[in-house]
């Protein structure tokens, strides 16, 4: 089994993903605590069996998260 660990960040729900390998669909298969915060969801793809790993906001709404990922520190003026 190929694994391979994505530096994307998710901030919303679960969305549908395509194997990086032969573009099937990838299923959640696992959905395990990162850090504080975040979550790390495993997907495997129905046909080759390869495994994303994409770290998410584990829930946005009622987290902090969102103001760090969308910018709620600004540069100086």
């Amino acid at each position: 089994m190929n694994h391979h660990v994505s530096t994307e960040y998710s901030v919303g729900g679960i969305e549908s993903r395509r194997c990086s390998l032969c573009e099937s669909e990838m299923v959640l298969v696992r959905v395990t605590p990162a850090r504080v915060g975040f979550n790390l969801q495993a997907f495997e793809c129905v046909r080759c069996n390869h495994v994303d790993k994409v770290i998410a906001g584990a829930d946005p709404l009622q987290s902090d998260v969102l103001g760090w990922l969308l910018g709620e520190l600004r540069p100086p003026n």
